[in-house]
């Protein structure tokens, strides 16, 4: 992992200014400690031998009075109550600088490019202070300040290295390991090495387990709710499966009686609800599995699409039978082999014709086709009701989507059914398509 180049570049610039602060500071201590050693020089010579001398010699000649000597020292007479100098080539010289002037040197301030300091003389006169300035040869001061140069730079150069591996890099792996506990919590590799760390990468370090195990107490917690539910709902499919036969092959039986139009129409209302109440049932089962992705996880097996087709047109026959409608099936043929799960499939393929008989009219007809093709399947569901408006369709296979013209036809039922056949679709990565037909009618199709 790489730490962002604008927290790097920042680290890193930091660390260069705090160098080269670091590199000045030393630079300007250093030329501060040699003008306090020159000075103690100069006044240990000026009260030896050069206090005298001077003086004698300015009152030689003061108008022309600017000595050199051996050191590249050079002093020039000045009046200590006016800072004037006899010698007309000398410029004047602030007369503070001069005012309270003793036996010790006074060093100008701030410094000018050369050291500069004043020296009492004579007791009154033109030369009764001095103005001592030291200068070295031009090719001298341009080492000096490549020296000064170098230093800054070299003091910089080393600050930001013992800062880059000093406390860059070190931050750096702290900061990725951190990303790497942030980006594993909740998982079973969750690993975190910096928890024992006593500073604030530490403190973060161990908010990150805090929300870590409280994550995984949610998702145990989150686990046991829908295994709780899985099994509740799975109760209730299991309680209302018998009951529901029974009442379908009661009313079967009932269906062949001598029944008078109202009573028949009744009996077949009745039917119609008990196998919408067992579907429902199995829908709901399905759709919480679906839902809290319970069946992830689990292999599938191979089986023969076609044998559970059939079982699908066989047992749909009997609906479509007692709702007036006519169900032909073309699902036999060699074994056609997919797979998948076989409870979701078979209540994925009867929920489409459920739905065809469910919005019948008597006298309909409704097709079921499975056939094989040269990289897979295609189920074909095909009824002449009155379909749905082309702009329906898009949102056929939507959780508690129902049309307008479904809801006037039939006011029973969620949607759920469909939904449940697009969810499994998508589980096992096949293509389900709903069409208009002309001039009537819907086409369903499962290609996989």
């Amino acid at each position: 992992m790489k730490l962002r180049r604008g927290l790097a570049i920042r680290i890193l610039v930091v660390a260069l200014a705090i160098g080269g602060v670091s590199a000045v500071l030393g630079v300007v201590g250093g030329i501060e400690a040699r003008r306090q050693a020159v000075t103690a020089m100069l006044a240990e010579r000026w009260q030896r031998d050069l206090r005298e001398r001077s003086v004698r010699e300015c009152e030689e000649d003061p108008t022309s009075f600017g000595a050199y000597d051996e050191t590249r020292l050079r002093l020039v007479g000045l009046d200590v109550r006016t800072g004037r100098s006899a010698n007309p080539g000398v410029r004047a010289e602030d007369r503070e600088h001069l005012a309270g002037l003793g036996a010790e040197p006074r060093r100008l301030w701030p410094p000018r490019p050369y050291y500069t300091a004043f020296l009492r003389g004579a007791d009154s006169g033109p030369c009764s202070a001095f103005r001592a300035t030291l200068e070295g040869p031009p090719a001298l001061r341009r080492i000096a300040l490549r020296s000064i140069a170098t230093a800054v730079g070299l003091v910089t150069l080393a600050a930001g290295i013992f800062v880059l591996l000093i406390i860059v890099a070190p931050f750096r792996r702290r900061i990725a390991r951190l990303r790497e506990s942030a980006a594993s919590v909740g998982a079973d590799a969750y690993r975190n090495e910096e928890r024992d760390a006593r500073d604030e990468l530490g403190d973060v370090a161990r908010s990150i387990d805090v929300a870590h195990h409280r994550i995984r107490e949610d998702h145990d917690a989150l686990v046991a709710s829908r295994a709780a539910l899985e099994r509740f709902l799975g109760d209730i499919a299991h309680d209302l499966r018998t009951p529901l036969t029974s009442l379908r092959l009661a009313l079967e039986e009932l269906a062949d009686a001598e029944l008078d139009e109202p009573a028949r129409e009744a009996l077949q209302a009745a039917f119609a609800d008990a196998v919408y109440a067992s579907s429902l049932a199995e829908n709901l089962k399905l759709a919480s599995r679906l839902e809290h992705r319970l069946d992830e996880g689990r292999p599938t097996t191979t089986m023969d699409l076609r044998e559970v087709a059939d079982r699908v047109a066989t047992r749909e026959a009997v609906f479509a039978r007692r709702s007036g409608l006519e169900l032909r099936a073309e699902v036999t043929g060699p074994p056609l082999l997919v797979d998948a799960h076989p409870v979701m499939v078979e209540q994925a393929l009867s929920n489409v014709v459920q739905n065809a008989i469910i919005h019948g009219e008597g006298g309909g007809l409704i097709e079921i086709r499975l056939q094989a093709e040269a990289d897979g399947f295609l189920f074909e569901v095909l009824d002449d009701g009155p379909g749905v408006p082309p702009a329906v369709l898009p949102r056929l296979g939507e959780r508690a989507f129902r049309s307008d013209d479904a809801r006037a036809r039939d006011l029973k039922g969620s949607g759920l059914g469909l939904a449940i056949t697009s969810e499994v679709c998508d589980r096992f990565g096949w293509l389900l398509k709903f069409e208009a037909r002309e001039p009537r009618g819907l086409r369903v199709t499962v290609r996989g």
